[in-house]
């Protein structure tokens, strides 16, 4: 299995700003490449799910564009407007909303609780006596 990295992105993606980039069959995204993607506000799916998500993403574009004006928050997967953030909701970047359990929202739980768990080995490490290469490294993770 062949990973792709965040330079490899960089390469393909110089001349283009593409709306998602499909991951090939038997490949993997390192951490660095799913993060700049997403830096770079540009959605990933992997190639066997393409035909399925240029239909979705023609008919978001189609009832997304009207209502986009009409609130202040935009629905990420509908393109609903709302004037006020409904509670079940939260941000995903900028004024774009989606549902408290989507995917992407678990995602960043997760990376959220692996980093309190670094935080918290690095501590109790720190308190033992030559562990600073462990601690150096614990650090690169973070």
């Amino acid at each position: 299995m062949k990973v792709i990295t965040e330079a490899i992105i960089r390469a393909e993606l110089k001349a283009t700003e593409p709306e998602v980039y499909y991951i090939p069959e038997g490949k993997i995204l390192s951490p660095a490449a799913r993060e700049y993607l997403n830096q770079m506000q540009i959605d990933i799916d992997y190639e066997r799910n393409r035909e399925k998500t240029v239909v979705k993403q023609a008919e978001k574009k189609e009832s997304r564009a009207p209502e986009q004006s009409a609130g202040k928050y935009v629905d990420y997967e509908t393109g609903a407007g709302y004037s006020v953030k409904p509670e079940h909701m939260t941000q995903l970047f900028g004024n774009q909303l989606v549902d408290k359990d989507h995917p992407r929202i678990k995602y960043r739980g997760k990376l959220d609780r692996l980093q309190a768990d670094t935080v918290y080995a690095q501590t109790v490490i720190a308190s033992l006596e030559k562990n600073e290469a462990v601690l150096k490294d614990l650090d690169d993770i973070l």
